[in-house]
């Protein structure tokens, strides 16, 4: 009826120190229709190459006018100057808990909720908006033309939580089967702490932010917090046959500093 798994995990980067992970999940039969579960676990990612060292400047443009933003490498003198310090490695906690059911023969469903809370998450800063001031820095380090920059950083705290419900059912016949399948999800994202503003950032004037509405927005509403999935499938001795849908709920892309300019995108089906 009971079973139980524990499982631990250690790295040491020459970049980043040692980290150590673990898991412990456990699960209950109440029947053979009913079982309990449920898991804790904390994990760890280091930064990527790409996160560390990628550069590169491109051209947007907005109402006809070209602008150029640039992302710069952390350890670069222009990320430095913006405030920009060495990324370590996010961290993470997460739980789960759910319910194993079979309440008809071949009918098997499962309803899991989970948390997970990550701490120094690496993102992209906004688009910091080059002031006269930024521009003269920036021109400075031989950086000209550039109307906005941006870095990797560890500024941000997130916790997701969800909900997971997945439903499955096949129907026997006397060529082959028929599986039908269906699935729900719903999680949001929340920004639990962001990390002051560096002083460098505020020494430049203008409000410059590291963390905009913009970039916030992206994390909090800038994916579906809702997702749907419907499939059947027939399968025969040489041919399987596949159908599916699935719904991907709205979301927002947030302007950097008017609400009224924020963008709200409808659901979408795809099959």
């Amino acid at each position: 009826r009971f079973s139980a798994g524990v499982a631990a995990r250690y790295e040491d980067f020459s970049d980043f120190g040692s980290e150590v992970s673990g898991k412990l999940s456990a699960r209950y039969a109440f029947s053979d229709a009913v079982a309990l579960r449920a898991t804790v676990a904390s994990g760890f990612r280091a930064p990527s190459l790409s996160q560390q060292h990628y550069q590169a400047v491109t051209t947007n443009f907005t109402s006809g006018v070209a602008y150029e933003s640039g992302t710069f490498p952390v350890d670069s003198p222009a990320a430095r100057a913006l405030g920009a310090e060495p990324l370590q490695a996010e961290t993470s906690l997460s739980y789960s808990a759910g319910l194993v059911l079979q309440p008809l023969d071949r009918l098997y469903v499962t309803v899991d909720a989970y948390q997970i809370d990550i701490d120094e998450r690496i993102v992209l800063s906004g688009n910091i908006a080059a002031n006269a001031a930024m521009t003269s820095l920036l021109n400075g380090l031989g950086i000209t033309n550039v109307t906005s920059a941006r870095y990797f950083t560890n500024a941000i705290d997130t916790r997701t939580r969800g909900v997971d419900l997945v439903a499955s059912y096949q129907i026997p016949l006397t060529t082959g089967a028929f599986n039908l399948t269906g699935g729900y999800n719903y999680n949001k994202t929340e920004v639990l702490r962001i990390a002051p503003n560096p002083t460098q950032l505020d020494a430049l004037g203008g409000n410059l932010q590291r963390i905009g509405r913009d970039e916030r927005g992206r994390i909090e509403e800038g994916f579906p917090r809702t997702k749907a999935t419907l499939a059947a499938s027939w399968n025969l001795e040489k041919w399987d046959f596949n159908l599916g849908t699935t719904r991907y709920g709205d979301f927002t892309s947030r302007n950097a500093s008017n609400p009224a300019n924020d963008q709200t995108y409808g659901a979408i089906w795809v099959v």
